[in-house]
């Protein structure tokens, strides 16, 4: 992975559930690109982008699977497995609402990728 971001551009606060959570989107999504094709595929991408570009300023995205798999250009159905890849990867993650309304995502970044992008630094 090309870690040539300069870690001053990448803010994060602390650790949630042992990720750290970069707080900045276009951040995010530039670390996101960088991860290679084996660990990430397009799609998942494809997803994680839309997500990441529909992020309020609590830091959620509350779009239905519905219209994320439009945004996407996916079956919802694509869209439902590649959350579940994103969430277990570790990428994303995800409130289940268990109603009528949308789940409720967020962006968080695998310890070893962020480990990685700040120098072994995971607190800070």
């Amino acid at each position: 992975m090309n870690t040539a971001l300069h870690t001053s551009t990448l803010r994060y606060k602390g650790q949630n559930n042992h990720h750290i959570t970069i707080i900045d989107r276009d951040a995010w999504i530039a670390v996101m690109l960088q991860v290679e094709a084996r660990e990430l595929r397009g799609p998942e991408k494809v997803v994680a982008i839309t997500i990441a570009l529909h992020v309020d300023q609590t830091g959620r995205c509350r779009r239905s699977s519905a219209l994320l798999a439009k945004a996407c250009g996916m079956d919802e159905r694509s869209v439902r497995r590649r959350l579940e890849k994103l969430e277990a990867a570790g990428w994303i993650g995800i409130e289940h609402s268990g109603g009528h309304h949308p789940n409720s995502f967020w962006l968080k970044t695998p310890p070893e990728v962020a480990l990685s992008i700040f120098g072994g630094r995971a607190n800070g």
